[in-house]
């Protein structure tokens, strides 16, 4: 996939979230308002597989 603002403002918002390590419901209610659902799906598999080191 091809990023664009909208995939990317998902990943930025994904990345934050995550900042504290933990995932909270709410924080993944707001995350998933920006995207369309294929979206944040696609960005949230691109996180997933993305490590610190």
């Amino acid at each position: 996939m091809k990023w664009n603002f909208t995939a990317a403002k998902t990943y930025v918002l994904l990345e934050t979230a995550h900042g504290d390590i933990y995932f909270s419901y709410e924080e993944k209610e707001l995350v998933m308002k920006a995207p369309e659902p294929e979206t944040y799906r696609k960005m949230y598999e691109d996180f997933s597989s993305d490590t610190d080191y």
